[in-house]
């Protein structure tokens, strides 16, 4: 993936340095924690970053998480400070150890797990400090006072600025940008190219996680059918009730009742008229919402069991995540 990325001038980036995976906590609301040992991290993260550079990645971001044993903060994991703004993580072992010396991309700056660490002047400064060449989400106005002042008072070195401005300026050079902000358009006939590749790979998605003995559904023509969406009550992406699954039942010739995020007493009275009941899931990976999961707002759990055991002919289905039919 990185060598097709960039051979085709786009620069690959890997995210989230540390590693995210040991935290279910939402960086936009906190500083979340890897909590391994670093001879642990070493041997599993630790060698995904290593491919990761070897494949020749041209930029990495870390993500606002802390990496405890390594930092010196084995005691005390909730003190230790975000990628975002450590020089151990970024200069002694991004760099260091595992020499990395592509551009190093900050997540967004606007996220909890990166304000709450420091005051609004002093972000930037710890992060550029860090081994930061690209702050994301910056305040032109107060960042360049904030780096300025910094350098007059001796906190941030220059030789530290031009290292970050030439990684920056080398990457822009090795992308063209100077001559070729751009890429040509896509051609007629590139773009049916993508659109047959995009189906091809959202068919090969589809996977049964159990039943698939039921399949086909059995249905007779014209039979009524209820569909079901449960989604976020504020979503934030897209279309939230699938009306294009509703669409083709409709097209396949079958009568069509539709409930979205129903109680369970309008879910039990709407199924026990439907000869098939499809439960469709469209709880999609979200920031600032802590979790994905399907919870008590969206759609009761004993509700959902009660409909399982007391209807023959039911199926649900997960979009958005693959995670929670488990």
């Amino acid at each position: 993936l990185i060598n097709a990325l960039q051979s085709h001038g786009v620069a690959a980036t890997a995210k989230h340095f540390p590693g995210d995976g040991l935290d279910d906590r939402d960086q936009h609301l906190l500083t979340t924690i890897n909590h391994l040992p670093f001879d642990q991290w070493l041997a599993t993260y630790g060698i995904v970053w290593q491919q990761i550079i070897a494949a020749g990645a041209w930029t990495i971001m870390p993500g606002h998480i802390a990496l405890p044993d390594y930092q010196g903060y084995r005691d005390d994991p909730t003190a230790a400070p975000p990628a975002t703004t450590s020089y151990k993580l970024l200069t002694e072992l991004l760099r260091g150890e595992l020499g990395f010396e592509g551009v190093i991309v900050s997540d967004s700056t606007s996220m909890i797990g990166l304000t709450s660490r420091a005051a609004p002047a002093e972000r930037i400064v710890q992060s550029v400090a860090a081994g930061i060449d690209v702050y994301l989400g910056a305040d032109p106005v107060r960042d360049h006072a904030a780096l300025m002042s910094a350098l007059a008072d001796g906190r941030l070195s220059e030789a530290r600025i031009y290292e970050a401005a030439r990684r920056v300026l080398s990457l822009k050079a090795r992308l063209n940008l100077a001559e070729a902000p751009l890429g040509p358009a896509p051609s007629a006939d590139q773009q049916t190219a993508y659109t047959v590749a995009a189906q091809k790979l959202a068919d090969q998605s589809l996977t049964v996680i159990r039943g698939a003995e039921l399949l086909p559904v059995p249905l007779e023509a014209g039979a009524r059918v209820l569909t079901v969406t449960i989604a976020q009550l504020k979503p934030m992406f897209g279309q939230t009730d699938l009306e294009v699954f509703d669409a083709e039942l409709r097209a396949r010739g079958y009568e069509v009742t539709h409930l979205l995020n129903p109680t369970t007493a309008e879910l039990t009275s709407a199924a026990s008229k439907s000869a098939a009941v499809f439960i469709n899931v469209y709880v999609t990976p979200m920031t600032h919402m802590g979790t994905n999961r399907v919870v008590q707002d969206s759609f009761p759990t004993w509700g959902w069991r009660a409909l399982y055991n007391e209807h023959p002919n039911v199926y649900y289905t997960s979009f958005g995540s693959p995670y929670l039919l488990h």
